[in-house]
């Protein structure tokens, strides 16, 4: 399977089960999005698509998709919500900065620990959804200077302290969600 104008790969509820074909789809050089939503994925999302500079949107949201999140700094959009099986350590992940980053949605995952400061050097960052993650302790200070961030939603977590009264500075925050 060669095609080397594919820019988006749409394959929503398709049945498809077993591991992810990923060695196929790094032939799809121009690929920017690919859709494998409610599917019976039984793998990891694949290190090697760092490799398709073009991707810029991911959505595996409830396709059982399993392991922790690769470094895809070229990513706008990433969706693996519902996945009990992918594990996330936000430590880790932001490590490393998400240059391109606007919508990250890993709600219904586990994640490991807390809310990292770092994921305030996601400065595109617009909509941040993490409900239902097991996520504790304080929303860090850092996320205040989120200047772009829309959405906020970290219901069903343990997050404790205050809410800062910098909450303020979030100008183009629309929606929060913290049940």
């Amino acid at each position: 399977m060669y095609l080397s104008n594919l820019q988006k790969l749409e394959l929503s509820n398709c049945r498809i089960f077993g591991k992810l074909p990923a060695k196929q789809l790094l032939n799809l050089t121009s690929l920017s999005g690919l859709v494998m939503d409610f599917n019976s994925l039984s793998s990891p999302i694949p290190r090697e698509f760092v490799n398709l500079t073009s991707l810029s949107e991911l959505d595996f949201t409830n396709s059982n998709i399993q392991g922790p999140i690769p470094y895809l700094p070229q990513l706008k959009k990433l969706y693996v919500r519902n996945n009990s099986e992918v594990t996330i350590d936000l430590h880790s992940m932001f490590a490393a900065p998400w240059p391109k980053l606007e919508i990250l949605d890993i709600s219904s995952t586990l994640v490991n620990g807390s809310l990292p400061s770092s994921l305030a050097n996601t400065t595109s960052l617009r909509h941040f959804q993490a409900w239902n993650c097991l996520l504790q302790g304080p929303m860090p200070a850092s996320f205040m200077n989120l200047s772009k961030l829309e959405t906020l939603s970290l219901a069903f977590n343990n997050i404790t302290g205050r809410l800062s009264p910098l909450i303020s500075n979030l100008r183009c925050l629309n929606t929060l969600n913290m049940l």
